[in-house]
């Protein structure tokens, strides 16, 4: 406890702050405090200290979440080769088997699925598909289904960062006790399918376009050009109810105005709305400053 408040206390914003609990996790000294005290300013922090302690068993999920948050070149091949390392046939199919089930594994394999679907790097396509082909072909032994509700995740995050909000793999979230049309695996090959289709007859449109089509479909008055009214409407996004539209206003706020807040929250796939909330109050506060740079419409 008297760490955990010490590093809360501490000014992570210094140089000296961030370079002493590096040593700190180099040492092996509560890793998932200071992770945890760090996770804010990963966007800012070099990636070889943490894909060095890749192997470290006790806490390996938690440095999958800071290479995901990090993303440089470094960190996104990482992620790309260690996800392509864990989740081979030979793996899931014994996993698959084990009379005793391995959580943790189980767990670890999801957090790099997830991972590397908010890359947007072409490389997680083929993994994630791969994982699900696997799944769907294990139909419903044990891990099979795991894996499947995994990689279905990972697609569907990839594709609504990735391709703007498309409909492509929104797999059915009915309430437990209405969850009877058919197995996990069914319902997601089913989807599958479809994302297969829709992927078919969009991949070669410009990402750009999709994005803005998302944007119109939900109602928003998005444009390719960077006026004010634009940039308003963006920010509004952050506060929007659907997750997908949370997570591209942030993204197209950055490319657009170059200025970046809570970029862990930006990278996040599960962030709350209470989290862009902070992020909206920071743009606020910018957007006063900063508005008329930007073109107002006639």
């Amino acid at each position: 406890d008297t760490v955990r408040l010490a590093f809360m206390a501490m000014s992570d914003e210094t140089q000296e702050a961030i370079d002493f609990q590096l040593d700190y996790l180099k040492n092996g000294k509560n890793p998932k405090i200071v992770l945890t005290s760090l996770i804010k300013l990963a966007h800012k922090l070099p990636s070889k200290p943490f894909i060095e302690l890749f192997e470290a068993e006790e806490f390996k999920r938690q440095i999958v979440d800071f290479l995901r948050v990090i993303g440089d070149k470094s960190a996104v091949d990482a992620l790309i080769g260690k996800a392509g390392a864990e989740l081979t046939v030979e793996k899931i199919t014994r996993l698959s088997e084990l009379e005793n089930r391995k959580y943790d594994e189980e767990q670890y394999h999801a957090s790099l699925l997830v991972a590397i679907a908010t890359l947007r790097d072409p490389r997680a396509l083929k993994i994630i598909t791969t994982a699900l082909d696997m799944a769907i072909e294990l139909e419903n032994k044990g891990y099979g289904n795991r894996l499947a509700e995994a990689a279905g995740t990972a697609l569907e995050i990839l594709f609504n960062r990735h391709f703007g909000f498309s409909y492509a793999y929104n797999r059915p979230r009915e309430p437990k006790e209405l969850k009877s049309a058919g197995t996990p695996n069914n319902r997601t090959k089913e989807a599958y399918e479809t994302f297969k289709k829709w992927y078919s007859a969009n991949q070669n449109k410009a990402i750009d376009i999709l994005v803005l089509k998302g944007y119109e479909d939900l109602g928003y008055k998005i444009t390719s050009t960077n006026d004010a009214d634009t940039i308003k409407e963006l920010v509004l996004g952050l506060s929007d109810s659907f997750h997908p539209l949370r997570v591209n206003s942030c993204k197209e706020l950055i490319k657009r105005v170059g200025a970046s807040f809570r970029a862990d929250v930006a990278l996040d796939p599960f962030a709350t709305p209470r989290e862009y909330q902070e992020v909206r109050a920071l743009y606020n506060v910018w957007l006063e400053e900063n508005i008329e740079k930007f073109k107002i419409k006639d």
